[in-house]
Parts: structure tokens; sequence; C-alpha cells
């Protein structure tokens, strides 16, 4: 799910609240990890997607507000570790409706795929500082929606809808840049997700799905 994000060490849940343009804020009890009966809102305008960093100091989210015309924003906050609370840091405009978002492993990059104009936006952030900048953008599938990365750093792996492709992309290590390098079609299938698994002894395996999850490829390069 897009739009719902833990944190570490799991002491808080966000969720996106697409209809009411908020996230919502559970505290979770260490013994059981139930979600407070209560959350706290913070006004997002049309939050879609989220995800974090991996040490859980800043949250992104894109916006999704399908009657725009304009670009709209993806979003960055700092999280308190100690409220979990949110202060807003940067939102900067991506594309036409931006959909999902990953964080590239090493920490610095934010991808978020475009579903109105077919492109993938790289923004640069400081770990330290959360501010989303430096806008590079990147020919996409038509309507891309999942991205995944792989855990080397190297490869990027994207979802077009309409399409029912998934695309592997090589990504520049100095620009972040995206080039593709191969693709799955299936078609008839609108994927959505991805997702890839990694495993200590064997190659990953990204999956991707609708209604389900279907295995589409092993390694670097899908087949």
């Amino acid at each position: 799910n897009p739009g719902a994000v833990l944190t570490t060490p799991g002491t808080s849940l966000f969720v996106a609240y697409y209809g009411s343009s908020q996230l919502w804020h559970y505290s979770l009890d260490p013994a059981t990890g139930a979600p407070s009966s209560g959350f706290h809102a913070h006004p997002v305008s049309y939050p879609y997607a989220m995800g974090r960093t991996a040490d859980s100091k800043f949250l992104f989210t894109t916006s999704w507000e399908w009657a725009s015309p304009s670009p709209q924003p993806a979003s960055s906050f700092a999280v308190n570790p100690e409220t979990g609370g949110l202060g807003p840091v940067s939102a900067p405009s991506a594309e036409l409706l931006p959909a999902f978002l990953a964080v590239h492993p090493a920490g610095a990059m934010l991808y978020v795929t475009n579903y109105g104009s077919n492109s993938i936006t790289r923004f640069r952030f400081d770990p330290n500082i959360g501010v989303l900048n430096s806008a590079l953008n990147s020919p996409g599938p038509v309507h891309p929606l999942g991205i995944t990365i792989h855990s080397n750093g190297r490869f990027a792996y994207v979802a077009g809808y309409t399409e029912g492709r998934i695309v592997t992309y090589s990504i520049d290590p100095d620009s972040g840049g995206l080039t593709e390098t191969s693709s799955v079609p299936k078609p008839g299938t609108h994927f959505i997700a991805l997702h890839a698994q990694h495993d200590a002894n064997d190659p990953p395996v990204v999956t991707a799905g609708r209604d389900r999850w279907v295995t589409v490829g092993q390694s670097a390069a899908l087949h």
C-alpha cells in the first residue's frame, strides 16, 4: 500500500487520507503493535504515495490532484523522533499527476513517477536537511505508476500501467538520471505496484501486480 508508512523502530504509523487531504499519524503500542485509537492529522494536498528515509528522519509524499492541469508537488517532512510529529521541509513541483515514489538506497535521491507526464522525476536531498531540489526528469513508460530500486542502487524498475510492461532503467551514478535498458511486456495487464525482494543467497525477484502479485523476473535484467 503506497499510502502507509511505518517508521523505524516501529513507533509510528502514517496513513495518507486522500479524500481529506491529510496524513494521519498513529502511535503504536510497543507491546502489541496496535495503533492508538486517536490520531493526529497533518494537512497535505491530495496525498497519494508515501516513503521515508532509512533512518525515518524524513517522510516523503506525492500529491495527486486529478483535475489540476498544472504540475503537483512531492513533499518532504521532518519526523520528530519523540512525538512522531511532522514538520514541513519542502514541496517542489514534480510533473503532472505524481504517483508512486522510491528512495535511493544511498539515501540522497528520491524518484517520483508522473502518471500524467509519462516521466520520472529525480530529486536530490541532503540526508541531514531533507530539502528536495535539483529536479531531473527522465522519460518513462505510458502512465507510469509503481517504482522500486535495486538494493545495489544501480537499477530502477517502473510499472507502465497502460502499456502493461515493466521497464528496467540503469541509474547514472553521477547525475542519478535514468536510461531504459530493457522491458518486459505483459499485454492486457495493468501493473500498478512493484516490489523487489532481496535474499542473501539468491538474485532479487521483482514482482508486480494489480489484483495479485506476479513474478516477472530475476536479477538486474528482467525476462
